[in-house]
């Protein structure tokens, strides 16, 4: 007997589904079809099953459950390890860029403070100068210096879980390393 997401038909006779649309939503990740000599019923059927009472609510009913189902998948793949390491990473792409933004800033306006900086130190990397400024700057520059050191440490750490975190993934992701590509038929019809 082939189920559908409405319900059971069964020699001119039909059980009906009950439940709410994330119900019939369920019901429908828990059928198997096999589809070697699969006939798609039409939306006349489900109205004999008592589902609904017309097209227009078949069609409604049916778009909710694959709106519903749509939902699921998305947040299914949004929990996923892969999902939270790539906002990892890009995360360390943006702040790579603020930190590297705000050195500049800060260098350019300890060189405004004291203008022999500038030649004094062009060629020393800017962390080394934020440091410095950091140690010797006074007021709202010092203090902005060491937030900036501050945040290249949180970036620090922040690579180190993203290289733990990648290998680990690479290394343990059953799913990712053995599951061959596959096609998932479902008996939804239009």
């Amino acid at each position: 007997m082939q189920s559908y997401w409405f319900g059971e038909p069964e020699e001119g006779r039909c059980q009906a589904a009950r439940g709410d649309p994330v119900a019939l939503a369920q019901r429908l990740d828990l059928l198997q079809t096999n589809m070697d000599g699969f006939v798609p019923l039409q939306w006349e059927d489900a109205i004999a099953c008592g589902t609904c009472t017309d097209r227009a609510g078949y069609l409604s009913l049916l778009r909710e459950i694959c709106f519903i189902r749509a939902e699921q998948r998305v947040r299914e793949e949004y929990a996923g390890k892969d999902t939270e390491l790539l906002q990892m990473v890009r995360t360390l792409d943006e702040m790579d860029e603020v930190i590297n933004l705000l050195s500049e800033r800060v260098v350019e306006w300890h060189q405004v403070r004291h203008p022999t900086f500038s030649r004094k130190y062009r060629r020393t990397p800017a962390h080394i100068q934020i440091r410095r400024i950091s140690e010797k700057g006074r007021g709202a520059l010092g203090k902005v210096a060491v937030q900036v050191e501050q945040l290249s440490a949180a970036r620090t750490d922040l690579a180190k879980e993203v290289s733990l975190r990648a290998t680990h993934t690479a290394c343990t992701d059953p799913v990712r390393n053995s599951r061959p590509a596959q096609t998932v038929y479902s008996p939804l019809t239009w």
